[in-house]
């Protein structure tokens, strides 16, 4: 019985001394999730050394010191590892430009499922497309569709008062890739290389500007080009020059 008692007696402090090594040795970050902007930063500090890496680098992006690098707009996590724990930080890309409403991008979808998504207004539904007006400035949303399944689908006709933000908007959503010989379409992608399964082309027209969706088959492959900064401020410029004489 006295072992017994002794025992009992004793449990409490190995308990506590138990937790107390846990707590000692358990690794943790300053921030359990964050938010910011593309190209913001913010740094993560960790209770030891610990390997930064991120779950999606085309989202967030981190340094080898834990600086966070908003990179495009969506949610990831942030990895600390010190070789025996693992801890993540949440981490969400939000927009500064809602410029337009994008198109549903489920390609693939009947257009029963698009409608059921789509929330403008209806304006033509034949065997090949389905066209819907936004409310915001007449613009156009056109989806298209072989063998009853959604193959591409865009926005027709924005006007040119967007030409300030519209590279904004696509450039903190998607990455920029090339553009075609005539150097009047502009082609971005949606994750990093070999990851990416969906383009986005912006074209500047007559009447306005065109920013079109497709899976990533429906071009020829092409490597990624060594001026793609100079075509951005190509593109820019074109949109700036349209403007200016519409």
């Amino acid at each position: 019985m006295k072992k017994i008692l002794f025992f009992l007696a004793m449990l409490p402090m190995l308990v506590f001394t138990a937790c107390s090594d846990d707590d000692e040795n358990s690794l943790s970050l300053d921030k359990s999730g964050i938010s910011l902007y593309f190209k913001d930063e913010i740094k993560l500090t960790a209770s030891d050394n610990v390997t930064w890496s991120s779950e999606d680098d085309f989202v967030a992006g981190v340094s080898s010191s834990g600086v966070v690098e908003g990179r495009h707009v969506g949610k990831t996590f942030i990895v600390a590892s010190n070789g025996a724990e693992t801890v993540k930080c949440a981490v969400e890309v939000k927009p500064k430009y809602n410029t337009f409403v994008e198109p549903v991008l489920d390609f693939g979808s009947s257009k029963a499922d698009i409608k059921v998504k789509e929330k403008r207004e209806l304006r033509t539904d034949n065997a090949t497309s389905l066209v819907y007006m936004d409310n915001k400035d007449g613009v156009g949303v056109v989806y298209t569709f072989e063998d009853g399944k959604m193959k591409s689908c865009g926005l027709v006709l924005l006007q040119y008062k967007y030409a300030e933000d519209i590279m904004d908007f696509l450039l903190e959503r998607y990455a920029p890739y090339t553009m075609d010989d005539d150097g009047d379409m502009f082609i971005f992608v949606n994750g990093m290389p070999d990851k990416w399964d969906m383009i986005v082309s912006l074209s500047v027209e007559t009447n306005g500007i065109v920013v079109l969706y497709a899976p990533k088959d429906a071009i020829i492959s092409k490597s990624v080009s060594d001026e793609v900064p100079d075509i951005m401020e190509h593109a820019r410029s074109i949109l700036k020059y349209s403007k200016s004489i519409n």
